[in-house]
């Protein structure tokens, strides 16, 4: 990423992971048999290129908002005696910020044309439930009659 080599050295793959797509600038991707310079071997390449700072302070601020409140019911959500929502709980919030600009110090140092500053900022949070669907014995199960392999036999369960 911006020339630094983030490969795993065991599996070979990206090391970089949950990047605010606000920061990139340039996505470079080339795959086969790569040149010395480049690749470390037979596979894919991808350089990611991130924004820089300029002259003038630029950002952005985002967040992608997903919950429950959005989904449809499924065949097995229903309320119940201990939990009297229709669906289980579920709420995803990915948020993040960027800026950028010149770095200037008031009456210290004036960066501006000369040195730039960048910096972006990614979180993820999510809570979620599910549905979960177990098999309950029948009364006659409960007596220790199968009635689903031998449906007349009775059995005898020893604890």
């Amino acid at each position: 990423m911006d020339g630094a080599d983030t490969t795993d050295p065991e599996l070979g793959g990206a090391t970089f992971s949950n990047f605010n797509v606000d920061a990139i600038q340039e996505v470079q991707s080339s795959s086969g048999v790569m040149p010395a310079d480049t690749g470390h071997g037979a596979a894919g390449f991808t350089n990611a290129i991130t924004k820089s700072g300029s002259n003038q302070v630029h950002g952005s601020l985002f967040e992608f908002v997903r919950n429950a409140a959005f989904d449809a019911r499924n065949f097995f959500d229903h309320k119940g005696d201990l939990d009297t929502r229709r669906l289980p709980p579920f709420a995803r919030n990915e948020f993040g910020v960027t800026n950028g600009g010149p770095v200037f110090v008031p009456h210290i140092y004036d960066g501006r044309g000369k040195t730039f500053y960048f910096a972006e900022y990614q979180g993820f949070r999510q809570v979620l439930g599910t549905t979960q669907v177990f098999p309950v014995p029948t009364q006659a199960e409960r007596q220790g009659i199968d009635i689903v392999t031998f449906p007349r036999m009775r059995f005898l369960w020893i604890r």
